[in-house]
């Protein structure tokens, strides 16, 4: 967020907890399921909202995080969400539009991880950010 000169930036990590299990969590976040990172930007977000003066939230986010992301939009109310933009890069889930206040979502052609989200189809959702 950016407000009178000053840039806050605050972060989410999701640990590993070995191939398995990160696979495992990876098919449940994408079917929807939500899990401590999502709990965690539920909390993050709602602590800016209430000590931030902003008007908005840019939000970046990668691969499974997008996952963890999309979950997380779901459990805030629309006003809320309303107040947040997302770009996700290499998503293994598509933010939709009516999600977030603007979703974006980059893809390289050659990624397919993306395709396990049962709604990737809708293509208006999807950039390609790619040469080939």
């Amino acid at each position: 967020m950016y407000r009178g000169g000053q840039i806050s930036i605050s972060e989410v990590y999701n640990a590993t907890r070995g191939l398995l299990k990160d696979i495992y969590e990876a098919r449940v976040n994408i079917k929807g399921k939500s899990t401590r990172p999502s709990e965690l930007l539920i909390r993050l977000w709602d602590n800016i909202f209430l000590t931030k003066k902003v008007e908005k939230i840019l939000h970046f986010c990668h691969s499974q995080g997008t996952a963890h992301t999309v979950n997380a939009l779901k459990q805030l109310p629309k006003e809320k969400r309303d107040r947040i933009i997302v770009i996700s890069v290499a998503p293994s889930k598509v933010v939709d539009k009516e999600l977030a206040y603007e979703a974006v979502n980059y893809v390289s052609k050659r990624d397919f991880v993306y395709k396990f989200d049962p709604e990737w189809k809708e293509k208006d959702k999807i950039r390609t950010a790619s040469k080939s």
